[in-house]
């Protein structure tokens, strides 16, 4: 009985990462509790993961990488790689991907993802490309370069973490190094042909246009018996009244674009408002206002030298996540308004106040140039066409990176432990000023903690309740004991096809206890598997479900099948030369 419960447990967590019904982090909870309330795990058990030495390290890793990040090192490297890379887009693809695979061994793959996507989008812009021509490759680069070190990747630590759990000893910071080097550079060179013939994103095309936002833009005109005019845009109170936002105001042969509160309305003027299809009857029914139709409308009609439309797209560790911008308060907290969401292939124009954002929309934001500057100094989003940038500060990025490098080489030689030598590198920014208290909360990924901790309990569950083994002896019977590289490659490619649904370190946890179990049952050391899952959760690359391909798939406005045709092969090359490498360097037979 306690076989199905878990084994339904896992079929239901793998639905729900896909479509994501529930929040992670709260579904997470509750297969914690149900897992404490079927009796399969002792309140202690079940709570482990909550202390697990994995979860601080994994903190400290995320508050080292805020410290860097925010003080502009992404401004940085763009400097960098211009300087190195002169004119050739050739080279600077080439210095883009080497540079993420670099940035990507020291800190998360998705926040060096979010990291380099400014940078890239700037590439772009300066070789009158497509964005989405450089934004997948950087995705997939920073996925190959979190092969290389145990710090690479959350999943990498989480791993580790396990491995001791299981009472193998842990991996160490360079154990991966081999494969992973190799993978990262066959990878780019495979990216760079890749970006010439396969990656075929969306046109662009202008913002208004892409976004389809036409018919949800109207032109008003006020006359004289309106009772709106004489009045100021805060009294007419449109929004409240009419469900209509102000864009703009032609009054004669003067344009105000994005008005203020405070602007009188006067008669004969011409409302540029933005609204749902349902306030037509409101506005038509309203006395002195008239719509007229707008056969076109460019974004350089709404935009002035100090009002811009801008792109910005949700980091993966928003607080934003799971709320709606009315919920936020968006347009009062900002004073900038959101005409349109870019998700997944798809745009959302109706309704947009009230629909629960996710990781990875792109937002059209209409408003004021100086209100951006608050906008750009929220690490929870990326604004691709920055107006205002960020006072970044070299100094504390430099001296962040070197806490880093400090905290990597003391695991590395074993000076420290891993989570101590990261939480104190954590807890040194923070002493040095290179993260506000305020600022680092917005670093650290709650969510995926909270995520990773039940993924620890539901993984202990397949161990103490037997269904491990019942997988394992099901496995092994279907494939055979006595083929190491069949069993490998079966490990290899089931956590690459549940890493599509599920997240990384969530594969990563469920897959790991069966296939100690296998090697045990079949005599041969575990740890060329283990490192196997790990290496294979980071394979990503089929599907946009990652959270570093979440990033960019509406940034790029790519199609599923986008991610189908470059993702597949270079999972292929991952995988073989994971099959080639693993058996040298972990051989099979103990």
């Amino acid at each position: 009985m306690t076989v199905a419960i878990v084994l339904i447990l896992l079929v239901l967590t793998t639905v729900n990462f896909a479509l994501e019904w529930i929040p992670i982090e709260v579904f997470s909870l509750l297969v914690i509790v149900t897992l404490v309330g079927t009796g399969i795990l002792t309140p202690q058990q079940a709570f482990l993961g909550f202390a697990n030495s994995a979860i601080i390290m994994i903190a400290g890793i995320m508050i080292l990488t805020g410290g860097i990040i925010h003080n502009g090192a992404a401004d940085i490297i763009a400097r960098t790689i211009r300087q190195f890379a002169g004119a050739s887009e050739g080279r600077v693809m080439a210095f883009l991907l080497l540079a993420e695979n670099v940035v990507s061994m020291a800190i998360n793959n998705v926040a060096a993802t979010a990291m380099m996507v400014p940078v890239a989008e700037g590439m772009a812009r300066r070789f009158k490309v497509p964005r989405g021509k450089y934004l997948m490759p950087i995705a997939f680069a920073s996925m190959t370069g979190g092969m290389c070190t145990l710090i690479g990747t959350s999943t990498n630590v989480a791993v580790a973490g396990a491995m001791e759990q299981y009472g193998l000893k842990p991996m160490s910071m360079f154990e991966m190094t081999p494969v992973g080097v190799v993978v990262a550079v066959i990878g780019i060179v495979y990216l760079i042909w890749a970006a010439n013939r396969l990656v075929r994103p969306s046109p662009e095309g202008e913002m208004v246009e892409a976004y389809g936002i036409k018919g949800f833009l109207f032109e008003i005109i006020v006359h004289e018996d309106a009772p709106a005019a004489g009045k100021t845009i805060a009294q007419a109170d449109f929004g409240h009244k009419l469900g209509l936002i102000v864009l703009a105001i032609v009054r004669g042969d003067r344009r105000i674009v994005s008005p203020q509160g405070d602007e009188v309305l006067l008669p004969g003027d011409l409302l540029l408002v933005e609204g749902e299809t349902k306030t037509i009857p409101a506005v038509l029914g309203t006395r002195g206002l008239a719509i007229k139709s707008m056969p076109s409308v460019r974004g350089s009609d709404l935009e002035s030298d100090k009002v811009r439309l801008v792109e910005a797209t949700l980091s993966y560790n928003s607080p934003f996540i799971g709320k709606s911008l009315k919920q936020l308060n968006f347009r009062h907290r900002f004073d900038l308004s959101v005409l349109a969401i870019h998700r997944r292939g798809a745009v959302v124009v109706d309704k947009v106040g009230k629909i629960r954002l996710h990781a990875g929309d792109v937002l059209l934001i209409y408003g004021r140039e100086e209100m951006y500057d608050r906008l750009g100094h929220e690490p929870t989003m990326l604004l691709l066409e920055s107006v205002v940038l960020p006072q970044y500060n070299p100094i504390k990025a430099l001296q962040a990176a070197v806490i880093l490098l400090a905290a990597v080489l003391a695991a590395g030689i074993g000076w420290l432990d891993a989570p101590t030598a990261f939480i104190a590198g954590g807890a040194l920014v923070m002493v040095l000023k290179c993260l506000s208290a305020d600022d680092a909360g917005s670093y650290l990924n709650i969510r995926f903690l909270v995520m990773l901790a039940g993924m620890a309990a539901l993984g202990m569950a397949m161990e103490s309740s037997g269904t491990a083994t019942f997988l394992a002896r099901s496995i092994t019977g279907l494939v055979g004991p006595h083929n190491p590289l069949a069993l490998f490659s079966v490990f290899f490619l089931l956590t690459v096809l549940l890493t599509q649904p599920l997240s990384n370190a969530a594969a990563a946890l469920v897959v790991l206890p069966v296939a100690l179990h296998v090697a045990q049952d079949a005599g041969l050391d575990p740890r060329p598997f283990v490192i196997g899952v790990a290496l294979a959760a980071s394979c990503s690359f089929i599907t946009p479900l990652e959270p570093a391909c979440l990033l960019v798939y509406s940034t790029g406005r790519y199609r599923f099948r986008d991610f189908v045709r470059v993702g597949t092969p270079l999972t292929l090359i991952a995988y073989l030369v994971c099959l080639v490498m693993a058996p040298i360097l972990w051989p099979f037979k103990p």
